[in-house]
């Protein structure tokens, strides 16, 4: 199946009025697109601040774009990753996507806001055909493979009227809207593979930048070493994507990773990008000591975020 992974921005009215333009690599996209393509699928990924910058963030330049995509690839499903500020913009997306690739398109959202508010998000959103709660991996294949059905795990669509076994929709009904059974998270994370970087303009995203590694203009990437956190702080949604508790990629895979970008891409930085990366203080200096035998300190600065306290 031709699958369109799309990243939508907020509206004009939420940029920010400075200079900061964000080039991470969108890492739930790049995973959603390998667990595709390990499936078999044909996967593409459209990231639209990554458009917009290019095209002077000329918008109708940059939405002339992304018709050509839809018109030229026809893609049999499309995914939306959505916060809150963008719920607005998936809409218009997902009709966008069912005017160009006609209304059979499978249309589906995921994220913090479709994982924290999935039927309010398929009330307001009436393109969309289904929300994945969670982690989307092994939802997404599911919904490439077997369509929107009850036997589908953590998913919230709208029934057809009359259709469903009661003894599956019983209590999980709200607002003519139905939850399947939750999705447990990935464990085997190095089992998820490294990003598919071919399908990503990996020369915009390692452009020298002051932001990445914050106020040093280098050539810098983003990578993971876990998911999850420990902590339900209540500025961030981290928890409701990826659940409590921290699942690690191993030391080894993660210094690869680095391996390849310095290699491959020339970084002279990486951020991880890990809700916290000190949630295991062993592991953390499990890590720093992996960096320093494969003698990747000597090529490479990195940065990460801690929980303050």
């Amino acid at each position: 199946m031709k699958v369109l992974l799309i990243q939508p921005v907020p509206p004009r009215t939420h940029w920010p009025r400075g200079s900061f333009r964000s080039r991470w690599v969108p890492t739930g996209l790049a995973c959603l697109a390998g667990a595709l393509r390990r499936a078999g699928h044909d996967p593409r990924v459209h990231v639209r601040e990554e458009q917009l910058i290019k095209d002077g963030f000329d918008w109708d330049r940059a939405n002339a774009r992304l018709r050509a995509l839809l018109a030229e690839f026809q893609p049999q499903m499309v995914g939306l990753s959505v916060t809150t500020p963008a719920v607005a913009e998936a809409e218009s997306l997902a009709r966008l996507a069912k005017e160009t690739c006609g209304g059979g398109t499978l249309v589906a959202v995921g994220g913090p806001h479709p994982t924290a508010l999935p039927e309010r998000t398929l009330a307001e959103c009436p393109h969309v055909d289904v929300a994945a709660l969670g982690e989307g991996e092994r939802t997404l294949v599911e919904l490439a493979e077997r369509g929107v059905c009850e036997d589908v795990a953590g998913i919230c669509f709208r029934p057809a009227t009359g259709s469903g076994r009661p003894e599956l929709a019983e209590g999980r009904r709200d607002r003519g809207f139905l939850r399947t059974a939750p999705r447990p998270p990935e464990h085997d994370l190095d089992g998820l593979g490294p990003p598919p970087y071919d399908l990503f303009d990996m020369q915009h995203y390692t452009a020298r930048d002051r932001w990445m590694i914050r106020w040093l203009p280098l050539r810098a990437t983003n990578l993971r070493t876990s998911r999850g956190c420990p902590n339900r702080c209540r500025f961030c949604a981290g928890h409701l994507v990826s659940g409590l508790g921290v699942r690690f990629h191993s030391v080894e895979f993660v210094v690869d990773q680095m391996r390849l970008a310095v290699e491959r891409f020339g970084v002279e930085a990486i951020h991880f990008e890990d809700d916290t990366l000190g949630a295991s203080r062993p592991r953390l200096l499990e890590l720093c000591e992996a960096i320093r035998h494969a003698d990747l300190h000597r090529k490479v600065r990195w940065d990460g975020c801690l929980r303050a306290n």
